[in-house]
């Protein structure tokens, strides 16, 4: 379908009567966009548009946005929580990580924060990849996962404290995922380009593209590039 026309929104649709600008734009997006989920690798992202309540900038047309950490050993054990009765998509297997708020920088900001809030506490990690999900029927619901490595010690001495949203944890190998009733999230993941085969190569590759430190809160940066080089260490 061609694109509509400036002036937008247009006087005829009610819907943009009292929506903010951002979910206008959100709205524009819908108009003229119809793509399925998918998983992009390293993808590139459409002009972006300030998020409503976050210093993450946020592609225009999306209106979930978030991100998580695959925590993944040197044996290809990755660790997945257990989603409660109580949460959405009860009894799935996902990866720590949510939704981006107002407190984020940057998306490994968010999926850090998060983490945090699920388990307690994260290990220490290296960054190896960064793979991007897009689901829904308009392909807006984005959610970013930083694939990082955990050396073996690490993985022995982290004991997660869960909060109400999961009920347990495991160290699975990779090969066991495909077997695991997976969160949506993580069904996607490995749905693409990204595969659980690409995952156990750059395990086993050492693949690696920065050294990263656990952010912790961090002073307002004046930019999000910035922000990725004060939380990743690297200049």
């Amino acid at each position: 379908a061609s694109p509509p026309h400036w002036p937008w929104p247009p006087s005829s649709d009610k819907r943009y009567a009292t929506a903010a600008p951002w979910r206008c734009a959100a709205l524009r997006f819908d108009a003229v966009t119809s793509t399925h989920g998918m998983a992009h690798l390293d993808a590139a992202s459409p002009s972006p548009s300030p998020s409503p309540s976050s210093r993450v900038v946020w592609p225009r047309g999306v209106e979930k946005y978030g991100a998580g950490l695959a925590l993944v050993t040197a044996t290809a054990d990755v660790l997945v929580l257990l989603r409660s009765a109580s949460s959405r998509n009860p009894g799935t297997w996902g990866l720590p990580g949510g939704n981006v708020d107002a407190a984020d920088a940057t998306l490994l900001a968010c999926a850090c924060r998060e983490a945090r809030e699920e388990m307690g506490s994260v290990p220490d990690f290296q960054v190896v990849r960064q793979v991007l999900t897009k689901r829904g029927k308009r392909a807006h619901k984005w959610f970013k996962v930083f694939v990082c490595k955990v050396a073996s010690k690490v993985k022995e001495d982290f004991k997660p404290v869960l909060n109400e949203e999961h009920e347990d944890f495991a160290w699975t190998h990779v090969d066991a995922l495909a077997k695991m009733p997976l969160h949506p999230v993580v069904r996607h993941l490995f749905s693409g380009s990204f595969t659980l085969d690409t995952l156990k190569k750059i395990v086993a590759t050492g693949n690696q593209t920065a050294p990263v430190p656990v952010p912790g809160p961090v002073p307002v940066p004046e930019s999000e590039s910035e922000a990725e080089a004060k939380q990743c260490n690297v200049s």
